[in-house]
């Protein structure tokens, strides 16, 4: 006689509390260690001559607040905060918002694709890392052209 209890009997709804329910163990850990790898390559290489002691770690703006510039305005307040502490940083970030980091200074570092797994398809990341001395360069080289501007006038 075969005894069946609640425990065995799969939970007919998935525990709204468990935000990890919907998570593929395997793709996550395969997108960690390839995340993690890279970001050892761009922004902690001590053969580099860029060394990001700090991260862009995540960054997100509403689907309808695209298109808005509230990406930009965020990423923009970030990097004048690094500025003020005169270091470089580094981002990894999908290839959509790569725009949107060009913009602010950094450089392509890593283009990293992240193999699926199962029905998963695969992911592109972009490493990217925006150097002090180079944006130091780029400001004193602006603020020269605009001082022969207004010397002009």
């Amino acid at each position: 006689m075969l005894i069946s209890t609640a425990l065995d009997q799969p939970k007919p709804n998935p525990d709204p509390d468990d935000l990890g329910r919907d998570k593929d163990q395997e793709a996550v850990t395969a997108f960690r260690k390839a995340k993690n790898l890279a970001k050892e390559r761009c922004f902690r290489n001590p053969h580099s001559a860029i060394e990001c002691r700090l991260e862009l770690s995540s960054i997100a703006v509403h689907p309808a607040y695209w298109r808005r510039h509230h990406g930009t305005t965020l990423i923009k307040w970030v990097t004048d905060h690094v500025d003020t502490l005169g270091e470089d940083i580094g981002v990894s970030a999908a290839p959509m918002s790569r725009i949107l980091f060009q913009r602010a200074g950094f450089q392509l570092a890593e283009l990293v694709e992240i193999p699926g797994c199962r029905n998963r398809p695969e992911i592109d990341l972009w490493f990217g890392v925006r150097d002090q001395k180079r944006q130091d360069s780029v400001q004193t080289i602006l603020e020269k052209y605009d001082g022969e501007l207004d010397g002009d006038q």
